[in-house]
């Protein structure tokens, strides 16, 4: 929880990440919808 609060990534890949969809996550990149993504 510390991580997804406090990283600096998108947070929809670090869902899949840590759900354990990690090939997916790679091939998405970023969400382009998550507070994360659009600060960028």
């Amino acid at each position: 929880m510390h991580q997804y609060v406090h990283g600096r990534g998108c947070r929809w890949q670090f869902l899949l990440t840590e759900f354990g969809f990690r090939s997916e996550a790679k091939q998405q990149g970023k969400c382009g919808h998550c507070d994360r993504c659009l600060k960028q």
